[in-house]
């Protein structure tokens, strides 16, 4: 794909990351999908790389006006449908570009979010999903967290960003 696609891409859809940050991966290895971005929390910045490790973009922390956290309902293809949730980040520069990506791993976060605190980037956090992340210990401890909270988020008018293969829709 050509870096083009790729940034285009990220401005329409929700793009499944592989996160890097200094020694640590998430997932573990790249996930199989052409249109998996390579995404690096660096100390000063953030790198956007594509499937194959070609290079996007820099995104110095500075350029950055907020990052905001969702919880991401996924529905997966195949005749069982099964509910994900993952997390869903968008970073949104001061010129008003946004970049949406979604993080279906846990581990991390923790240094991750360190990071941007270092870097005094606004955290938009509408529904504490960053406390459960950060205490969450397994996926399904994630999971049991987010469907504890489905109900109070709607009666707050908080709504689940739902993503069907790689559509986004709004409940």
């Amino acid at each position: 794909m050509k870096k083009e696609d790729y940034l285009l891409l990220l401005k329409k859809n929700i793009a499944r990351t592989y996160i890097k940050c200094h020694d640590d991966k998430d997932p573990k290895s790249l996930l199989n999908y052409e249109n998996t971005i390579q995404i690096e929390f660096k100390d000063d910045c953030i790198v956007l790389k594509g499937y194959s490790g070609e290079f996007l973009l820099d995104i110095p922390y500075q350029e950055i006006d907020y990052i905001d956290f969702k919880p991401l309902q996924r529905y997966g293809p195949g005749t069982i449908v099964r509910k994900n949730y993952s997390i869903m980040y968008t970073i949104v520069l001061h010129n008003s570009t946004l970049y949406q990506f979604e993080s279906m791993s846990l581990q991390i976060w923790n240094e991750i979010i360190n990071i941007l605190k270092e870097n005094n980037v606004n955290i938009v956090d509408s529904y504490a999903l960053i406390d459960i992340i950060l205490h969450s210990k397994s996926t399904e401890d994630f999971y049991q967290s987010i469907e504890q909270h489905i109900e109070e988020w709607k009666q707050n008018n908080l709504a689940m960003i739902i993503k069907k293969n790689n559509l986004i829709t709004k409940p």
